[in-house]
């Protein structure tokens, strides 16, 4: 569990540097909606790892845990930060709103609900296209 333990350790490390070069360098709302998406996608390895069946449910549920506290945490500091950041004159508060709602609108939280699917075993399943019992026809074009 040791190893484990370090490996998330520095997986989030090198996503927390990440994640702050990407809001370093969001200067409009579309660029931070970008960021937050490719940075939603550097995560999906550890949704994966919490999502193998083959672990046992102790383990399985300790590191989904794990995830929905990281994740829930990351997203309420990035909301508070921007709410902060009006205090230091850096936006004004219509900067500041649209701000927070791409936050909210490409929430790290939604892997939570896709994981909640997976764990559900909805995510996975495909439904076949219906098949039909008529033949299908082949039609000459005679020119």
């Amino acid at each position: 569990m040791r190893h484990l333990n370090d490996a998330l350790a520095t997986f989030m490390e090198s996503w927390n540097e990440q994640l702050t070069r990407a809001i370093a360098s969001g200067h409009s709302k579309h660029e931070l909606g970008t960021q937050m998406v490719r940075l939603r996608r550097l995560l999906g390895p550890r949704v994966t790892l919490a999502d193998l069946p083959t672990w046992p449910p102790q383990i399985r549920d300790a590191l989904r845990e794990s995830l929905r506290s990281d994740l829930e945490s990351i997203q309420q500091q990035l909301e508070e930060a921007v709410c902060t950041s009006i205090e230091g004159g850096r936006f004004d508060r219509a900067a500041q709103d649209g701000l927070v709602g791409v936050l909210r609108e490409n929430s790290l939280t939604t892997l939570l609900r896709n994981e909640s699917r997976v764990a559900d075993g909805v995510q996975g399943q495909h439904v076949s296209a219906p098949t039909s019992t008529r033949s299908t026809r082949v039609r000459r074009l005679i020119l």
